[in-house]
């Protein structure tokens, strides 16, 4: 369970940033992974076991980032290819 804040964090992040039409810097982007994926180890309370947690969360918030950004695109992408077919008659 500890694992899905970071995961759903990210995937609201991609998706979050895919939508806004204004786009924020690479490094603020990964600023906010990290920021993310350390407040989930403070949050899960690994931390106490072990630090080295803090780049899996990191490593899965960043993971989950990317697949909301490729997965949308790749919607995205579907969807012009889609309409740009419908128009076009094979005769």
């Amino acid at each position: 369970m500890n694992e899905l804040f970071p995961i759903g964090a990210g995937l609201l992040l991609g998706i979050a940033y895919s939508l806004q039409s204004r786009r924020i810097s690479r490094v603020w982007q990964a600023l906010l992974v990290v920021v993310i994926g350390l407040a989930a180890t403070l949050l899960s309370g690994e931390y106490a076991e072990n630090w080295g947690f803090v780049i899996v969360d990191i490593g899965e918030t960043a993971l989950a980032f990317w697949v909301a950004l490729a997965g949308l695109g790749y919607l995205r992408i579907g969807a012009l290819n889609s309409t740009a077919a419908s128009r076009i008659r094979i005769r």
